[in-house]
């Protein structure tokens, strides 16, 4: 080996790559057959992110030394990096002919099953290499993700501790045992692993993450948002803790670091780093572009995740006729949810002579009466809550479902890798979600007030447009007894301003804003909710209110109560105040159908303007504000005249109709289901005639 070859392989070993490239070019143009250098160089350019180039050279080496198994690996490798499945199976396959005694060829075809979700073939494999290197604690730890993908989560966690055993404080061991034990539902343990080893590497930022999302799900939500923001200081740029942080601060009412956060946040979406959640700019912005830009770069994500999958098991659609239109239903919300309380009525109204109706449920019944009237709605219903999206897709797809209706989005629950696999032939995003997803469905469903005239280009798809209001709501719902206001908390005497929205919607502007409606009306008190498990948000949000000289009385929280409880709240509150920018969606229809009047402030985008289509809906046009000076005069002027507010709730208890007047559209779900139908057999017939999805209004008149 000549001498430029050797100073080349160790400035590559030392890390100077720029180096190493050039004097693996000069070793090469001296040598052009140089098989060392060939392979050397070829994944040095893999480093560097050049595959084309790097392929070039893998393949010659292969031509220099055809024999050679070494350089069939290094192909295998850069074909797995590019998704090519089949390419990679068969390189490393000419390598294990070439020999089988090669644990580093066994390791790849490991590797490669792995990526492919291929994980009990994947587990073999490793198996073979183990064998060829009993003990190698890098390939026993492979084998326990092999294990954990395949969900044999007691053989990888007893693999990770034989790994332990063999070698006290191996970090990569402690963290995956970590993972799998938070997988068994084992969250002190999971935490007491991680922990450790981020005492052992207290600036690996992915392991910090992982910490984090243990102590999150114990609870401890204050510690957990520490943790996070240790490991987005850590990541220099890695996003997943940028927005896990900034989620769970908004979630406890932490606003000590938001310019920091958000700072960060737009930073990732404009260099188009993975793992920025599209959530966070729901909340943090009614900025639609920032939305959109952020919902492609997260479906672009998805996309390139199950690239392999659908590289090995694609879906082909038939364009067929059939005397029924299979809906499909997708969602975490058939129990006792929201989601669930808007759609049960629709469910229930389907015509079951045109369509059939198929749900597939991303969570186990929970046995309430909700879930079950739910289930009964539906011709067929699936319970997919352990299943992999690859399995959720080829059920959908072997049931032959024509329009896919997704009923979470990129929310809590949700499994858009069975949308990215591309299940059904149309697919369509309602309710869950405001905004746009990236086009990861080819319809979203809006109405006029939430999308208008000239804003259809910041929505990737394309638009059904429900009369009125997109919102369905279910008016047959419980509403248990109204308490005593002192049995929850609450002065008898005084002007209850109350909002049930999740605390993640509080933005800091809102706050202040309620403050100086406090201020204003000094017999007013604000009824919030507080479901944060350690109390977080309620210290937080008394705090803040201190900190503006209010006294922390005047603010009372409530927990969760069972749905029924929870209406009944709203007949104790003389005016519920929105957030904003992301307004109430469910919980506005809730309010109102309690009978309670509700002031919102309507900004750009689709989720600041739920509210306000709700209120339109019903005539309620007063109490939308366009802006925050607006918000504050009106909700004072409010708080000030009973006799408005007792008018306010006259309109909406009318509004439910009786005798010969029929109820507004907003409480007739069979309305919305003759309409909602008609807007299905848009998308099929458009589908089945082989035409692009195309924005379209349903017919008011339906």
């Amino acid at each position: 080996m000549d001498d430029t070859l050797q100073r080349a392989m160790a400035a590559h070993q030392s890390g100077d790559l720029g180096t190493a490239d050039r004097l693996y070019q000069d070793t090469l143009k001296a040598q052009p057959d140089q098989y060392d250098a060939l392979r050397l160089r070829g994944m040095l350019l893999l480093q560097r992110g050049a595959p084309a180039e790097a392929r070039s050279l893998l393949k010659r080496a292969t031509e220099v030394l055809p024999q050679n198994p070494e350089a069939w690996v290094n192909i295998a490798s850069l074909e797995q990096m590019l998704g090519e499945v089949e390419p990679a199976i068969a390189a490393i396959q000419k390598a294990l002919a070439l020999d089988a005694s090669l644990a580093a060829a066994h390791n790849t075809h490991a590797n490669i099953l792995l990526t492919a979700g291929r994980a009990d073939e994947a587990e073999a494999a490793y198996g073979r290499a183990l064998a060829l290197e009993p003990g190698d604690a890098s390939l026993m730890l492979n084998l326990a993700g092999a294990q954990h993908a395949a969900g044999r989560l007691d053989a990888a966690a007893a693999a990770c501790r034989e790994i332990l055993l063999q070698q006290p404080g191996f970090a990569p061991a402690l963290v995956k045992l970590g993972a799998v034990l938070a997988d068994l539902g084992d969250l002190p343990g999971a935490e007491e692993a991680l922990a450790e080893a981020v005492r052992l590497a207290p600036g690996q930022a992915e392991w910090r993450y992982s910490l984090a999302q243990a102590i999150e799900a114990r609870g401890a939500w204050r510690d957990a948002l520490e943790h996070y923001r240790a490991a987005a200081d850590a990541g220099g740029g890695w996003m997943p803790p940028v927005s896990a942080g900034a989620f769970l601060a908004r979630r406890t009412g932490d606003w000590s670091q938001r310019d920091q956060d958000l700072t960060r946040y737009r930073a990732g979406i404009a260099a188009h780093r993975p793992g920025a959640s599209p959530f966070i700019s729901l909340f943090e912005t009614d900025d639609r572009r920032l939305q959109r830009d952020a919902a492609r770069l997260w479906t672009a994500q998805l996309r390139l995740s199950v690239q392999q999958l659908i590289r090995g098991r694609g879906f082909q659609h038939q364009r067929q006729r059939r005397s029924r239109i299979t809906i499909g239903y997708l969602s975490s919300g058939f129990g006792s949810h929201a989601t669930a309380a808007l759609t049960a009525g629709v469910f229930a109204h389907h015509d079951r002579a045109r369509f059939r109706t198929v749900a597939y449920s991303l969570t186990p019944d929970d046995g309430t009466p909700l879930a079950a009237r739910v289930r009964d709605s539906f011709d067929a219903f699936h319970d997919c809550a352990a299943r992999s999206p690859m399995h959720i897709a080829a059920r959908i797809h072997d049931d032959q479902v024509d329009v896919l209706v997704d009923l979470n989005g990129y929310t809590d629950g949700g499994r858009p890798e069975v949308l990215a696999l591309g299940a059904a032939p149309v697919q369509v995003a309602w309710l869950a979600y405001p905004g746009t997803q990236g086009g990861i469905t080819q319809y979203l469903v809006a109405d006029p007030q939430l999308v208008r005239a000239g804003e259809q280009a910041d929505y990737d798809e394309a638009l059904i447009l429900m009369p009125g209001c997109y919102q369905p709501t279910d008016p047959t719902r419980e509403i248990a007894a109204t308490p005593e206001r002192a049995a929850v908390g609450l002065p008898d005497d005084a002007v209850v301003l109350a909002c049930f929205n999740n605390g993640y919607k509080i933005s800091p502007e809102v706050f202040a804003d309620w403050m100086a409606i406090l201020d204003a009306v000094p017999d007013a008190v604000l009824w919030l909710l507080d479901t944060s498990p350690d109390a977080s948000l309620r210290a937080s949000l008394t705090a803040a209110a201190i900190a503006r000289g209010m006294d922390p009385s005047r603010l009372v929280f409530a927990g969760k109560a069972p749905h029924a409880e929870y209406l009944a709240r709203y007949r104790l509150a003389d005016l519920v105040l929105d957030t904003f920018p992301y307004t109430a969606h469910t919980t506005a229809s809730d309010a109102l159908f309690a009978g309670c009047p509700l002031l919102t402030r309507e900004g750009a985008s689709y989720a600041s303007r739920v509210a306000a289509s709700i209120l339109g809906s019903l005539g309620l046009n007063e109490l939308i504000t366009r802006d925050a000076a607006s918000y504050r005069d009106r909700a004072i002027a409010l708080a000030r005249d009973p006799a408005e507010r007792a008018s306010l709730r006259e309109r909406i208890a009318a509004s439910r109709g009786g005798g010969s007047v029929p109820p507004a559209e907003l409480w007739d779900p069979a309305r919305y289901a003759r309409r909602w139908e008609a807007a299905l057999e848009t998308v099929h017939q458009r589908w089945l005639d082989d035409e692009s999805p195309l924005s379209f209004s349903v017919d008011p008149s339906i």
